[in-house]
C-alpha cells in the first residue's frame, strides 16, 4: 500500500479524537485529574476559604493490578521430532530476550495497552552488527491503517523532536515535525522545520521485511473507562471537601460582646497567654463553630470505591487482608474471579503479539540465513494470589484419592512437579510415589523384600521378647494372688 503524504496527514488529523482519549487515560494513570486543574489553581468555597485538591489514584491501582496479574511470557519449544534442529533459533531469541531487555519492553506494552488502548512495538535490522533492534514507542505518536479484513496495511507515526536532538546521527538545529510511513516495503519520512510550510524532501528506506515492522500489542481495549474516570472524580470531590470540612470545622471564631475591638486586638497575646477574658455585667463571649456531617462523606467515599473497584473489576486489597491476613484460599478464587476472567480474555490477544513478534523476527532471519523458530508454544498465565500455608496444610487429605504427582501439581510453590517429585524419590531411596503401574510394582516388590528381610531379623528378637513377655506375666500373677486363687480352684 502506498499512502502519501497528504493521505498520511490527513488519517493524522481524523484520528485526533482518539489520541486526545488515550492522552486523558494517560494523565489520569500518571495522576493529572481533573480536580488539579479545575476553576484554577485558586479555586474558593463560597466563603473565601481556599479548596484543597485531594487526588486518589485509582486509575494507576486499576491498570497496576492488572499489569501485576500477567505473568512472565515465556516462549518454548513444543514436544517434536524438530526440537534439536529448532534450538538454535530458540537460543536466539532467548539472547534477543536478555541482551534488550524484552521483560521490559513487554511491561512497557501491556501497560500502555492496558492504559491508553495499545502499545507500539518496532523492528530493524542492524546490518552491521546483524542484529534484530526491538523498542517500544509512546502509542500516542501512532495511528495504525487496516483493511477490510482487520489487517495492519501501515502504520504512521508523527511527531516533534526539538532543538538539539540527535536524529539520524545529526543534531537539529531547530524544532521539527518528523512524519514517518511505514508499510509492508519500505519506510517513508517526511520532515519540515517549526513554522515552515515547506517538507523536505521525504527520504525513503526500502526492506525486505515483507510485512510493516510495527507490532500493536492489544489486550482486547484499555481497562480505563470514561465511567471509571468518573468515579475516580467523584472521590476526589468528596474526599477533598471532607478535608476542607474538618479544617474548617477545627478554625472556629470568637463573638464577644461588650468588648471594644480596638482593646482586643491589643490585648488578644495576653487573652491567649492568661486564658482569660475580662467581661463587665453586660458583656458576653462565646465561640462559633462550623459543624459537617462526617457520615455522609463515609458513606460517598466507601460507595465510590466499591463502585471503582467493581467498574475496574479488580479487589480491593485493603478489604481482603483483614486483622490476620490469613484469608482461605477460596475468598481469594472468589474476589479474584472477575479480574481471572477479564485477564484470561486478554491472554489470547497478548499470545497474537508474541506470534507476530517472532513472525517478524522469523522474515528477517529467513533473509539473512537463520533458523526460523517454528513449533513454539507462548506461556502466558493469571497470576492468582493463594494461601500457601493452608494449600500446604490441607494437601495431605487428598492422600489416597489422587497420585502423589497429582497433589504436587495442585500445589502452587510447585513449579515442575516432575522434578519435585524425583527429588522426593531420591531423598527416600525408592520410587513409591508415581502412581504408574511399573513404577508401583517395582515399589511394591522392593518394599516386599525389605519386609522380609526385616522380618527374618526379628525372629530372634520376637522369641526373646516372648518369653520375657510370659516371665512378666507369670510374675504379675504370682504377685497379685491370682495364680493361687486359681489353684485352689481348679483342686476344687
Amino acid at each position: 500500500m502506498d499512502i502519501s503524504r497528504e493521505q498520511a496527514l490527513a488519517l493524522w488529523v481524523a484520528s485526533d479524537g482518539a489520541r486526545n482519549t488515550m492522552r486523558k487515560r494517560a494523565d489520569y494513570y500518571e495522576g493529572s485529574h481533573d480536580i488539579l486543574k479545575k476553576s484554577g489553581p485558586d479555586a474558593e468555597y463560597a466563603d473565601g476559604t481556599p479548596k484543597s485538591k485531594v487526588v486518589t489514584n485509582w486509575i494507576a491501582y486499576v491498570v497496576n493490578r492488572y499489569l501485576g496479574a500477567i505473568s512472565q511470557i515465556q516462549v518454548s519449544l513444543q514436544d517434536s521430532d524438530n526440537q534439536e534442529a529448532l534450538q538454535p533459533a530458540l537460543d536466539e531469541y532467548r539472547n534477543i530476550v536478555e541482551d534488550q531487555n524484552l521483560e521490559a519492553t513487554d511491561n512497557t506494552n501491556i501497560l500502555n495497552a492496558l492504559c491508553q488502548s495499545y502499545g507500539v512495538e518496532v523492528h530493524s535490522f542492524d546490518a552491521k552488527s546483524k542484529r534484530i533492534i526491538i523498542n517500544s514507542y509512546e502509542p500516542r505518536e501512532w495511528l495504525f491503517v487496516y483493511d477490510s479484513s482487520g489487517d495492519t496495511q501501515a502504520a504512521i507515526r508523527s511527531v516533534t523532536l526539538q532543538k538539539n536532538t540527535a536524529h539520524e546521527g545529526e543534531f537539529l538545529a531547530d524544532d521539527y515535525t518528523v512524519l514517518t510511513v511505514y508499510t509492508a516495503t519500505e519506510i517513508t519520512e517526511h520532515m519540515k522545520a517549526k513554522g515552515s510550510s515547506e517538507w523536505m524532501a521525504p527520504r525513503v528506506t526500502r526492506h525486505f521485511y515483507g510485512r510493516v515492522p510495527v507490532i500493536e500489542w492489544w489486550t482486547g481495549g484499555s481497562v480505563v473507562s470514561a465511567a471509571l474516570i468518573t468515579q475516580n472524580d467523584e472521590y476526589n470531590e468528596v474526599d477533598s471537601m471532607a478535608g476542607d470540612a474538618i479544617e474548617r470545622e477545627i478554625d472556629s471564631l470568637l463573638i464577644t460582646k461588650g468588648i471594644s475591638p480596638e482593646w482586643l486586638r491589643e490585648n488578644i497575646q495576653l487573652v491567649k497567654e492568661l486564658r482569660v477574658l475580662p467581661l463587665d455585667e453586660a458583656g458576653d463571649a462565646k465561640i462559633l463553630a462550623r459543624t459537617a456531617d462526617g457520615q455522609r462523606f463515609v458513606d460517598t467515599l466507601q460507595r465510590t470505591r466499591g463502585q471503582i473497584h467493581m467498574m475496574g473489576e479488580v479487589p480491593d486489597v485493603g478489604g481482603i487482608v483483614g486483622a490476620s491476613g490469613a484469608t482461605s484460599g477460596i475468598a481469594l478464587k472468589l474476589m479474584f474471579t472477575p479480574m481471572q476472567e477479564r485477564v484470561e480474555a486478554m491472554i489470547p490477544h497478548l499470545r497474537q503479539c508474541v506470534k507476530e513478534r517472532i513472525e517478524l523476527m522469523n522474515a528477517i532471519w529467513k533473509r539473512t540465513g537463520g533458523v526460523l523458530l517454528d513449533d513454539y508454544e507462548i506461556t502466558i498465565q493469571f497470576r492468582m494470589p493463594v494461601n500457601h500455608i493452608e494449600e500446604w496444610q490441607n494437601i495431605g487429605a487428598l492422600d489416597g484419592t489422587v497420585s502423589h504427582r497429582t497433589r504436587l501439581n495442585l500445589l502452587t510453590d510447585i513449579t515442575d512437579a516432575e522434578a519435585e517429585l524425583q527429588n522426593i524419590e531420591n531423598e527416600r531411596g525408592v520410587a513409591p510415589l508415581r502412581g504408574e503401574p511399573a513404577d508401583a510394582a517395582a515399589a511394591i516388590n522392593e518394599r516386599a523384600a525389605q519386609v522380609e528381610a526385616n522380618a527374618a531379623a526379628l525372629v530372634p528378637s520376637v522369641g526373646e521378647l516372648v518369653a520375657s513377655l510370659s516371665d512378666a506375666v507369670t510374675e504379675y500373677m504370682i504377685k497379685s494372688g491370682a495364680l493361687e486363687k486359681e489353684m485352689k480352684a481348679a483342686s476344687n
